[in-house]
């Protein structure tokens, strides 16, 4: 992987489904090495309308492979089944970031990043 991907994600607050991908590479080569493991951190602020990119921070949710996260080699997908309680911790309004790290071989390098826009319909 030679530089992280900008990958904005999509969840509805109180669900857990569908349950967020990260593909690597064509299927026919899939990028992720056998035994590697990944690590997600989603970090949130509660202010949606701050302008400082380094608000205070409110919370956050890690996941890590392989209890966390699902890694499939073979299709070169890492995918984060969230839990509702998950979902439904980040506040209304907050403004979301993620991370996620591939660890292997001794190293740990950011392989996708981006923002987390959590949908609410209003009644949770």
């Amino acid at each position: 992987m030679s530089a992280p991907a900008r990958v904005d994600q999509d969840i509805w607050r109180g669900d857990n489904s569908p349950p967020l991908s990260w593909g690597f590479g064509p299927a026919a080569a899939p990028e992720i090495p056998v035994g590697a493991q990944f690590q997600l951190d989603v970090e949130w602020d509660a202010s949606a309308m701050a302008l400082a990119i380094d608000g205070p921070l409110i919370g956050t949710i890690t996941a890590a492979s392989p209890a966390g996260l699902t890694v499939d080699v073979p299709t070169g997908t890492v995918t984060w089944p969230y839990t509702t309680t998950q979902s439904a911790s980040i506040p209304r309004g907050a403004r979301a970031s993620y991370t996620l790290r591939c660890v292997y071989g001794g190293t740990t390098q950011t392989w996708a990043y981006g923002r987390l826009i959590v949908r609410d319909g209003g009644s949770a």
